[in-house]
């Protein structure tokens, strides 16, 4: 792989609203580059499917997502404080003149 440029960069420091010397830019340069030789080269490695591991004995605790048509709107929405037309009424964010 090819080493970065210069205007690549200072494209990346400006996405990531850093300032970066010359002296900096060009040790962002090398240092950039080699990052991406090595993501490349672990990219080349035939590995098979990763499994996810832990050092603590845990278990999905999560339900599975599933659809349900058991809510009701109107014990939902008798919970609201305000409420119209079937929508929660919530106090504005913007600031009127």
């Amino acid at each position: 792989m090819k080493k970065l440029s210069k205007k690549q960069v200072i494209h990346i420091a400006k996405l990531s609203r850093i300032d970066l010397s010359n002296q900096e830019i060009k040790k962002f340069q090398n240092q950039l580059s080699d990052v991406l030789e090595y993501v490349s080269q672990i990219q080349e490695l035939n590995l098979p499917e990763s499994q996810e591991y832990s050092v603590l004995d845990l278990k999905n605790i999560f339900r599975e997502d599933k659809i349900t048509e058991n809510w009701q709107r109107e014990k939902l929405m008798g919970n609201a404080p305000k409420q119209k037309d079937g929508f929660f009424v919530v106090p504005s964010v913007f600031k009127k003149k």
